[in-house]
């Protein structure tokens, strides 16, 4: 039998953006995340600033590699790609992206919309409001 401990851990209160599949919103492949998924409803992109560093070493044909939390020199405080977070309002979400460091310097985090209505909606409903973030791990007991 396998004992399974859920744990949140709140990180604070962040204003929480969205994006599109557009050129102008992502990149050359709006499509695809920064670890070379493709982008969903439950996906979520994140600052760098909050993401691990080793998840920031570059890589041919991707952006950033994935940094697993159980891989040596990973900053167990920071949150890592396939992190399960959970946004008061919004729900669970699963980091997958990273946001552009120049852009929505305000704003921590940047859900996934399909499309233009759905954005509109999400900024009309949340604007520059602050929402409470956690990052839902499992511990084994």
């Amino acid at each position: 039998m396998i004992n399974l401990v859920i744990v949140s851990i709140f990180i604070g209160s962040f204003i929480v953006t969205s994006y599109r599949s557009t050129v102008s919103q992502t990149d050359k492949t709006p499509y695809r995340t920064s670890i070379n998924e493709k982008v969903h409803v439950d996906g979520i992109a994140v600052h760098p600033s909050l993401l691990c560093a080793v998840a920031k070493v570059k890589m041919k044909g991707n952006n950033f590699k994935l940094c697993k939390r159980n891989l040596k020199g990973c900053d167990l405080s920071k949150i890592h790609y396939k992190d399960t977070i959970f946004i008061e309002q919004i729900g669970f979400k699963v980091v997958n992206d990273v946001m552009a460091s120049k852009t929505k310097m305000n704003s921590m985090f940047d859900v996934w919309v399909p499309n233009l209505e759905t954005e509109q909606q999400h900024h009309k409903k949340f604007k520059s409001k602050k929402l409470k973030v956690w990052i839902i791990m499992e511990k084994q007991k």
